[in-house]
């Protein structure tokens, strides 16, 4: 399930808004190594002046490991973290009508549950072509 709210629109600017959203699923933890997931975030639009259409946005997202999953892996020797933990800063720019770049930086904290990797910090750029 995935929810979203605005929680601010500017009266002199309309299309300058501020939302929230959550997100929350499950996984079939017999046949799925991740057996929930959660997350959450903000996003404004509009945040910096001449830049309408940009958004700006931090999010936080947590994967778990299913019961299953765990079991296995302690069966293979391994002793996995529960879960997985993501904070993302990303911002998109409205660069043309038909194109949009986003750059995302995250901090991953237990990479594949794996106790025995660091935090990984992954940095991106998606571009976005509408034909």
């Amino acid at each position: 399930m995935i929810g979203e709210q605005v929680v601010y629109r500017d009266s002199a600017r309309p299309a300058r808004r501020a939302r929230v959203f959550a997100q929350i699923g499950t996984g079939d933890h017999r046949v799925s190594r991740f057996s929930s997931y959660t997350g959450f975030g903000f996003a404004f639009v509009g945040a910096i002046p001449g830049r309408a259409d940009d958004e700006l946005g931090i999010a936080r997202g947590k994967a778990r490991n299913s019961p299953a999953y765990i079991e296995q892996q302690y069966a293979l020797g391994s002793v996995p973290d529960a879960a997985e933990t993501t904070l993302e800063l990303t911002y998109l720019a409205a660069i043309r009508p038909w194109l949009n770049v986003q750059v995302s930086l995250q901090r991953i904290h237990n990479p594949n549950t794996d106790p025995a990797l660091q935090d990984a910090k992954v940095g991106q750029v998606r571009f976005e072509i509408a034909f």
